[in-house]
């Protein structure tokens, strides 16, 4: 298998990861009101709106900027403070995942083939690698899946 094969399967099992904690996080809104999707369990949490928009902004961030050198807008206090206003932001936070997936492909499919190996300063965590901050975005994924899917029960209890 050449350099570039194995690359980009490695690319894709952190991405296929990635994406399933994101696809779990929106199924978290299945059947929620946008005062559901806003729902806070205690005022220091997020609503699963928010994890969802924070995961997807984050994914964005460290793969687009911090891999692959695109310039950055991303606003982390603005995107921690954002409300549903209805279900259709639900439902426009999917189409901008399925944009980015999209986007990100585009962009690791031109990447270097030494790319998971380089030196990358996150700016929250310190010097890494390219491979260090797919695994960061694995993780910090999941464990936002969970804090969704943990907040969807807690709001079901509730009813």
């Amino acid at each position: 298998m050449s350099e570039l094969n194995i690359m980009a399967a490695e690319f894709t099992t952190y991405l296929d990861s990635i994406t399933e904690s994101f696809d779990r996080i929106v199924k978290c809104f299945d059947g929620l009101t946008a005062d559901e999707l806003n729902w806070k369990p205690i005022p220091e949490a997020n609503g699963i709106y928010v994890l969802a928009n924070h995961t997807l902004e984050s994914v964005k961030f460290h793969i687009l900027v911090l891999l692959c050198g695109q310039p950055s807008t991303r606003n982390r206090d603005a995107e921690l403070a954002v409300h549903a206003g209805s279900v259709k932001d639900g439902e426009a936070l999917q189409a901008r995942w399925q944009a980015l997936q999209l986007e990100i492909a585009n962009a690791l499919g031109n990447a270097p083939t030494d790319l998971l190996d380089q030196p990358v300063n996150d700016p929250n965590r310190g010097p890494s690698t390219g491979r260090g901050i797919l695994i960061k975005m694995v993780r910090h994924s999941a464990e936002h899946c969970g804090h969704a899917e943990l907040t969807r029960d807690l709001l079901r209890a509730r009813k």
